[in-house]
């Protein structure tokens, strides 16, 4: 998966999860489950993904597509 290696708060994230004693396949799959919230946040936004985008109210979701 490349997105551990060439995006840095991925990166930073597998490295400090290895050092803690986690499995790499764990680890990955918790990537996985990451991005794939992300996704689901651009479909249900309907706006395009801003790198570093912080929601102010992130419980607050309306007309989920992803559930």
């Amino acid at each position: 998966m490349s997105l551990r290696t060439h995006k840095k708060i991925f990166k930073e994230y597998f490295i400090r999860k290895t050092q803690s004693g986690k499995p790499k396949k764990l680890v990955l799959n918790n990537i996985q489950n990451k991005l794939l919230r992300i996704i689901c946040g651009v479909l249900n936004s309907g706006k395009p993904y801003i790198d570093g985008f912080v929601s102010i109210n992130p419980q607050h979701i309306n007309n989920k597509i992803c559930a």
